[in-house]
């Protein structure tokens, strides 16, 4: 279940970047730099923002599914402490889907949207959720970040 939710993280990851291309189509990037703001700054607000949006989703998914834990199994700080980690691993490939999207709007600002979406889109299919099921080849599978990804907290993370 924390690997799905680190999933669906990097979706709100893809989202939140993708707003830079709507800034810059929309017009309101235009008098953001005449304020005085560089280009680098911009990108660096949006990163922290994206990055710090992910963590505490993560963070917040973790204590609620170690409250639940903790109340159905018991010793509720342990698993609170146990899935909170567990989240924290996560995120390594969360912050790769985020470079990739800004690297595809950086490279091909035109096509950013759906190019983005369908990257992010191809990391669940060839990714643990889907990839084993449909038989993909294991080097397909190792495309996907979240594969990469331990499977804490069942499996100690080395």
């Amino acid at each position: 279940m924390i690997q799905m939710a680190g999933m669906f993280v990097a979706i709100y990851v893809v989202q939140v970047l993708l707003r830079m291309r709507v800034d810059e189509t929309g017009g309101t990037l235009e008098s953001v730099l005449a304020s005085g703001v560089t280009r680098a700054r911009w990108l660096t607000g949006h990163l922290v923002n994206a990055v710090a949006g992910a963590v505490v989703l993560m963070v917040l998914f973790a204590v609620s599914m170690g409250l639940t834990a903790g109340q159905v199994l018991g010793d509720t700080p342990d698993q609170v402490t146990g899935l909170v980690w567990a989240g924290l691993v996560q995120m390594p490939g969360v912050l790769v889907v985020g470079a990739a999207v800004v690297a595809i709007s950086c490279v091909m600002p035109r096509w950013s949207v759906p190019v983005s979406w369908a990257v992010m889109v191809s990391m669940l299919v060839a990714g643990p959720m889907f990839g084993p099921s449909l038989n993909l080849p294991t080097q397909v599978q190792n495309l996907s970040p979240f594969t990469h990804s331990p499977k804490a907290p069942a499996l100690a993370v080395t």
